[in-house]
């Protein structure tokens, strides 16, 4: 059994192909397979934030108000704060909110990135982020603005990632490993703070 009490963040870490994304998915509601039992907040309050965001034809305001496009009822000074918080205010310069663009293709993977953790500034009922390699396209400043904006925002938030200097972000750790070399061995799980992680392992640890 393990949980996550409100102001609190978890790092899923361990090796590629262990099962950190798809224990999140789990946690999301996007995962059948398995057996037992996940208890989160009301469905409405937990945005799930893939490595790739979805991106469609439509304007800069759809991209930033999905999935609630027609549902919101934010004006367009809330939606270019939020587009400036993440640090994409030039693209006010060269767009209007209700320009239509394809936007998978104009905009790169990190500025992708940096629009979904906009939609969640602009969601008041979000309350938990789960976000898989979420901010992997980011540079270390712009990663590191936007878990500010998360610890400000939300009561918690639960991260899949392979660099170390998402561990400063973070304030436990959930740990997934195998026993053996074998690829069949029985996996691990081992949940504590980051701070007993990083003198457990000092080798995973992040020394910034």
């Amino acid at each position: 059994t393990l949980g996550l009490k409100a102001g609190e963040s978890l790092l899923i870490v361990g090796e590629s192909g262990i099962g950190k994304s798809s224990l999140l998915r789990c946690c999301a509601g996007l995962w059948s397979d398995g057996c037992g039992e996940v208890q989160l907040c009301p469905r409405r309050s937990v945005f799930f934030m893939p490595q790739k965001p979805y991106m469609f034809l439509g304007s800069l305001k759809d991209q930033l108000l999905y999935p609630n496009v027609k549902d919101s009822l934010l004006g367009d000074g809330e939606i270019e704060h939020a587009l400036r918080q993440v640090n994409l205010h030039h693209l006010l310069e060269q767009h209007s909110l209700e320009e239509s663009k394809e936007w998978s293709s104009l905009l790169s993977l990190g500025q992708q990135q940096r629009i979904n953790f906009a939609r969640v500034l602009l969601r008041p009922d979000t309350q938990i982020a789960l976000i898989d390699e979420g901010t992997s396209a980011c540079d270390p400043g712009n990663e590191a603005l936007l878990y500010r904006l998360l610890r400000e925002r939300l009561a918690g938030y639960v991260s899949v990632g392979h660099r170390p200097a998402l561990q400063q972000f973070h304030s436990h750790v959930l740990y997934l490993h195998r026993h053996g070399d074998m690829p069949n061995e029985p996996t691990k799980i081992e949940q504590m703070t980051m701070q007993e992680f990083q003198r457990r392992y000092p080798s995973l640890a992040f020394h910034g």
